[in-house]
């Protein structure tokens, strides 16, 4: 119970960092597109680039959050390894299954 406590803070955490990650650097640089735009009186240009600089830097962020967070995860798949497993479960199963049908 503790670990399945553990794992939805660190997750909720996770959330709430890549909310604030998102939000904080598109803001800030509306801002300041909107602010070098007063200054320089170029009618919204600054603005949509700083923008657009502010939603790939949200995204950047965001990127190296998740990735540190799976960095500790196992997310390495061996497919070769859950074949052999399922068939030889296939295989214990057909034999239960012989086994059965000899006793009658």
């Amino acid at each position: 119970m503790k670990d399945t406590t553990k794992e939805s803070s660190k997750a909720l955490a996770l959330f709430t960092q890549l909310a604030i990650s998102m939000i904080v650097p598109i803001f800030l640089c509306l801002l300041l597109g909107r602010w070098l735009d007063n200054i320089f009186h170029t009618g919204g240009i600054l603005l949509i680039i700083f923008l657009i600089l502010g939603i790939a830097a949200g995204f950047r962020s965001i990127y190296y959050l998740v990735r540190s967070f799976w960095k500790d995860k196992d997310s390495y798949i061996d497919m070769n390894e859950i074949k052999n497993r399922l068939q030889n479960e296939n295989n214990t199963d057909k034999e239960d299954n012989e086994d059965e049908s000899n006793d009658f």
